[in-house]
This record gives C-alpha cells, structure tokens and sequence, in this order.
C-alpha cells in the first residue's frame, strides 16, 4: 500500500507538470532539404528560374531572374515567379499564426511579395509582409535575415479563392537578379504554459495520501 501511494503521489506531480510539444510547422518542406517537393513552381517568364543550392550541407532555394523593367499592366515586360503550396486547409480560423523566413540577396530586388495567392499562383491578393506594404524591397547586404510576423485566420480569411501561400519575386523589379529563401515557416502561436500554483499542486497530493490513509485505517478496524 506504501509503494501505491507514491507511484500515485508520483504521477500526479508529473502530470501536473507535463508541459505541451512544441507547435508544427503547417509549411511543407520549409526548408528545402528535400529540394523542391511539396512546392509548387512557376516561372512565368523564359528568364525566371528557380532551383534549390546547398551550401555546407544547408539547402535553400535560388529565385534568379535575367531582366526587371516590368511596369504596372504589363508583367512579362520584366521576369516573373513565384512558388507556394496550399494552407488554407491547414489553418483554423480564430487562431493566430506566426510566419517567419529567410532571405539574401545582395542584388537590388524591388518587389518581393510574400502571402496567399490563387491556386495557379499569379494573383497575391494578401501579402503577409505588409509592414513593407505590398512589396517588400528586401536588404541587399548578402547576409540571411529573418523576417517574423503574425496573422490571424478567420473563416474568411485567407479567402476560398486564395489557398495558396506563396513567395513571389514580382515583376516590378526594375533589375534582374538573385534572391535566396530558406526555413519559411507557418505555427500556431501557443500561450505560455500555465504552472498549477504550488499551494494546489501540494493540497492535490496531499488529497491522495489522506485518500489512501483512510482507506488503510479502515481496513485496520475491520480486522480488529
């Protein structure tokens, strides 16, 4: 009866102290170590391309392009694309999200957008990045920086039409150039763990002890 009366005690405490895994990331292959799977690419343009490069065993992804010079109302004056994967199903509405990634570049990239786009990734109604606005001009010092913002899902948002999260290196570019992407990730954000206070945590031990110490003095009255 002694030993069940600690293992009880014992997994109590446990229990109440057991704390949650951490959050998954709903971004599929975020960080590209196994290529391009999971994604979906486009490249609108005959000098877009993207490909993935490894570099002391780290993988990310490369978004080139050959020329900038698009203009409002005519995209495929200058290069264009873009890739993303479904989230929409994903997401649950009334929660928030932290989304984060990666990028480099030391060439002078006008119009990165970052957000929820249509299935065949060529309209970006959302971008996520909006601290920037619409374009996100990214720092070109060669060096990865990481970008960390929230957003909160709804039942309508993002919308039915826009299922698509997607990185689109735009064609208002005025140059070509190279932008490098990697780790994108999209998790729940979790409030902090709650502590049982002390003075509950001791009384529900002490509940169990005072539980079974009543039940080993009854058992000692009935053998008298």
């Amino acid at each position: 009866m002694k030993n069940m009366t600690v293992k009880l005690a014992s997994i109590m405490v446990l229990s109440l102290s057991a704390s949650p895994a951490s959050a998954a990331n709903l971004i599929f292959n975020g960080d590209f170590e196994a290529g391009l799977n999971g994604w979906k690419n486009v490249e609108f343009t005959s000098g877009a391309k993207t490909s993935t490069v490894t570099e002391g065993g780290n993988t990310f992804i490369q978004m080139h392009h050959d020329s900038g010079g698009g203009v409002p109302g005519k995209p495929f004056v200058g290069d264009w694309s873009a890739i993303g994967q479904e989230i929409k199903s994903k997401l649950t509405p009334n929660t928030t999200y932290s989304f984060s990634y990666k990028y480099k570049t030391d060439d002078v990239i006008e119009c990165l957008v970052v957000g929820f786009s249509d299935p065949a990734l060529v309209f970006t109604t959302v971008a996520l990045n909006r601290e920037y606005g619409w374009c996100h001009k990214p720092i070109a010092n060669n060096q990865w920086i990481t970008d960390t913002f929230q957003f909160t899902a709804t039942n309508t948002f993002p919308a039915a039409s826009t299922p698509m999260f997607s990185i689109t290196y735009n064609y208002l570019s005025a140059t070509g150039g190279d932008i490098y992407i990697d780790d994108i990730s999209i998790t729940p954000v979790t409030a902090p763990v709650k502590q049982v206070p002390e003075p509950v945590t001791s009384s529900l031990v002490l509940s169990a002890f005072a539980g079974f110490s009543t039940l080993m003095l009854r058992k000692k009255l009935h053998y008298r």
